[in-house]
């Protein structure tokens, strides 16, 4: 028996397995006994495709867990994508569910429609709506009183000595989050949780969950009102392997997963027995389903047709009485797969066993075993493997090849096509898959894996840069090969775990490198910080009124500007012209005069520049001069300087640490 799986149910199409125990689990994830702000806020329920964990919700909805106690279910309803904060809460309003208390479905209901259009606040609105006082302004306009008020869904406004005046603001996101927490029911209103449920996260826009994360989670987070909101979603990977946008903030280190997994097989009897099955077919249809709830209730409605074949039933029978008891364990076995494949059977039968098992098989007298027309696989008749699997029982041997089966077919209902199995079992022992790492490994047929790892991403994850084969695999696919004793189980595995004990050395090495330059980089940086603070000291010591001092960048643009220059070339100029206009006659004297005056102004205008550039080589020289004031303004400036450079390497350095430690902590085996 399969004690580590889990049963399904599903209300929607009258699928009714039991699942008292996992949904026991379930509900004690929750905080429904008490809501602290150490209660985890998001749930996230994941697993393959087809494992039924809508209708596991659907059915713990509903359940006796969850009967005394008072949860508001809150699933957004929409035949599109939900694009805005705005369509979320009207997705919201139309999937209100409260079992315990129905009459109140309405009112919570029409309160979160209204909630659309945001909290108004008394003196300040949605949309940065500034209301103020009358008296202020001259020109009362009640229009604009109107065209507010309508802005944020009101028919009027009642306050005559207020007027609204209409601005852009950047506070809507803020207040649609809490006109939203404020349709739902409190805790101390008797709600013991509010769960807003999430079965297709992907029909939530990014804007709406960066609105989500950014402004429902904190204002949620607050306060003893808002505590009893917590969020429930369904994928099929761990949270830690969903998309980026997928956060919920400051709710991410407060997240729970819980993995369903396929139904075990008391559950899948129990249940085929309850629709009229006989035992034998009740057994039959586990084996036929493999524990996933829809393959079970077509296998059952299947066997409650009774269309078995009478002479392929007789056939059986007489074949499995006729061989000895070992050979009937084996046959048995034989019968659990749906397709034989020969290599994939030393996952039952152990390492280099699965050939000469197919061989044993087509040895046995009338065995109805048919070729599939690829040649790949081999079939046993449904009716036939009926028989054989139901004629022995408590046998060791049949329940440990069953204990091995198990996995391998739910491998091969996850992944149906052998080839693509075939590239998972070489991939199973790595726990981290780089590029690099495939280049070592695989050689000239590193392409191909990079190829098929592009190609079929539905079977992997990534976590920022780095890949693994997907959770919903990984147990399984595991187990299938540790028991094959594939390759890449074993010698793969060794060769990897080598590849990543010589990267680690290099890792730790580098990191240890880090380390010794960012502690010495810390000691210098505190030594001229511990300068610069002398000098600080030093400067408020000092009269710096008494002296007029530039910054740098105008210190070198005055050094630098030749206004001296072209005071002394505009007065020479303007000596000579005044010259030639006393000793010529008019009108060169005129123009010589009104020329040298023109000179003598620009001289006058450059003066201000020159005198700034003198200042500017007076403080460079008192700069020379030890202690001065502008000598310790420079050495200030240059620490500055050298306090920037050394922080900004700093930062680099600690970068290249993280970078390693988060490294160190994806290895390949």
């Amino acid at each position: 028996m399969d004690t580590n799986t889990q049963s399904t149910t599903n209300a929607e199409s009258e699928i009714l397995i039991e699942r008292t125990e996992e949904m026991q689990q379930f509900a004690s994830l929750l905080p429904l006994n008490e809501f602290t702000m150490r209660s985890s806020r998001v749930y996230n329920l994941w697993g393959e495709h087809g494992v039924g964990k809508s209708t596991f919700i659907s059915a713990f909805q509903k359940s006796d867990t969850t009967h005394f106690s008072k949860i508001l279910w809150i699933t957004p309803r929409s035949s599109e994508s939900i694009d805005t904060p705005q369509e979320f809460i009207a997705a919201c309003s139309k999937g209100v569910s409260y079992l315990r208390e129905p009459e109140r479905e309405q009112a919570i209901a029409k309160k979160l429609d209204e909630s659309q259009h945001g909290k108004l606040d008394p003196l300040r609105s949605d949309d940065a709506i500034l209301i103020i006082r009358s008296s202020v302004t001259n020109d009362k306009k009640p229009y604009i009183n109107a065209a507010a008020a309508s802005s944020v869904g009101r028919t009027s406004f009642v306050r005559d000595d207020l007027e609204v005046s209409l601005g852009f603001g950047i506070n809507r996101s803020e207040k649609q989050s809490e006109a939203f927490l404020d349709a739902l029911p409190l805790q101390s209103m008797g709600t013991d949780l509010v769960i807003l449920y999430l079965p297709h996260v992907d029909l939530v826009s990014k804007a709406v969950k960066d609105w989500f994360r950014d402004y429902v989670i904190p204002a949620a987070s607050k306060g003893p009102f808002r505590r009893n909101l917590v969020v429930l979603t369904e994928t099929h990977e761990p949270l830690e392997f969903n998309a980026h946008d997928y956060s919920f903030g400051e709710w991410d280190e407060q997240a729970v997963d819980y993995q369903l997994l396929p139904a075990n097989e008391d559950c899948i009897y129990q249940y085929a027995v309850n629709k009229g099955c006989s035992s034998q077919e009740a057994r039959f249809v586990f084996i036929k389903s493999l524990g996933y709830p829809r393959i079970a209730q077509d296998a059952v409605e299947r066997s409650t047709k009774n269309n078995r074949d009478r002479n392929t039933l007789s056939h059986a029978i007489s074949l499995f009485s006729a061989l000895p008891s070992s050979d009937k364990a084996k046959l048995a076995a034989c019968c659990l797969p749906d397709k034989l494949y020969p290599i994939e059977l030393d996952a039952i039968f152990d390492n280099g066993n699965g050939q000469d098992t197919i061989s044993w098989l087509a040895s046995l007298p009338g065995i109805p075993l048919t070729l599939s027309p690829n040649e790949s696989s081999y079939r046993i008749p449904d009716d036939f493997r009926f028989i054989a699997t139901n004629s022995i029982q408590q046998d060791s041997a049949f329940d440990f090849y069953k204990d091995r089966w198990l996995p391998y077919g739910r491998l091969m209902h996850a992944v149906p096509a052998k080839s693509d199995r075939s590239k998972l079992y070489l991939l199973a022992s790595l726990s981290w898959i780089e590029n690099e790492i495939c280049d070592s490994l695989f050689d000239e047929n590193a392409e191909n894996v990079l190829s098929f790892m592009d190609a079929k991403q539905k079977y992997f994850v990534k976590r920022f840069q780095r890949t693994r084969i997907s959770e919903r695999l990984r147990q399984d696919l595991c187990e299938t090969v540790n028991n094959m004793g594939h390759s890449g189980i074993s010698s793969l595995r060794k060769q990897a775990q080598t590849l990543w004990n010589d990267r680690c050395v290099i890792l730790n090495q580098n990191l240890e490198d880090l380390e010794k330059s960012i502690t010495s980089l810390e000691k210098r940086m505190q030594r001229l910080l511990n300068r610069n603070a002398q000098l600080s000291s030093l400067l408020k010591n000092i009269n710096s009124g008494s002296r007029t001092t530039l910054n740098p960048q105008a210190l070198a643009q005055a050094e630098n500007n030749h206004h001296g220059t072209l005071i002394t070339l505009c007065l020479s100029l303007s000596s000579i012209l005044f010259v030639v206009g006393q000793i010529s006659s008019s009108p060169t004297d005129l123009i010589g005069n009104i020329a040298g005056t023109a000179f003598v102004g620009i001289s006058l205008i450059l003066t201000p520049g020159w005198r700034r550039q003198r200042l500017a080589k007076t403080i460079r020289a008192r700069s020379k001069i030890k202690g001065s004031q502008e000598n310790l303004r420079k050495e200030s400036h240059e620490l500055a300087q050298q306090i920037h450079s050394g922080q900004n390497a700093q930062n680099e350095l600690q970068r290249e640490i993280e970078q390693i430690k988060e490294t160190l902590l994806h290895p390949y085996v």
